[in-house]
């Protein structure tokens, strides 16, 4: 098991890694790269499907949600990326490129923040359901 944590986190560090290398690039003016600063998002979503996927044969109340969150939000920015690919031209000023990435990672992000607030306020709720069952017997 300890694997698969180790695995998960060369994943992610490398993810990192490759996302600041493309950052770097497109602040230079190369805008091939403008894609790669999705990487990140990408592989720990991938990462975290994975594990949703293992969670959901052991605990499926858990597992099944996460699963399905995870996969939502990899969908949404794998289009965000395929949309700044496109957009993304030679022509186009780096004030236009950035418009044209922080627009596209809006979306994403405010889904994101969404279901971490509601999966919050399902845990929280869960736990009181939980304590007071405890409590009562």
């Amino acid at each position: 098991m300890a694997i698969w944590f180790v695995i998960a986190g060369l994943i992610i560090v490398g993810s990192v890694v490759l996302s600041q290398y493309a950052h770097r690039q497109v602040q230079r003016g190369d805008w091939r790269f403008a894609h790669l600063i999705f990487a990140p998002r990408l592989l720990i979503h991938g990462v975290v499907v994975a594990a949703g996927i293992r969670m959901s044969f052991d605990q499926p109340i858990v597992g099944i949600p996460l699963t399905l969150g995870a996969l939502i939000l990899l969908g949404m920015y794998v289009r965000a990326g395929i949309a700044i690919s496109r957009g993304v031209r030679v022509g186009k000023t780096p004030d236009e490129v950035a418009g044209e990435i922080l627009e596209r990672s809006i979306e994403p992000l405010a889904l994101y923040a969404t279901l971490a607030l509601v999966g919050c306020f399902l845990a929280v709720i869960g736990l009181i359901v939980f304590a007071v069952a405890e409590r009562m017997g």
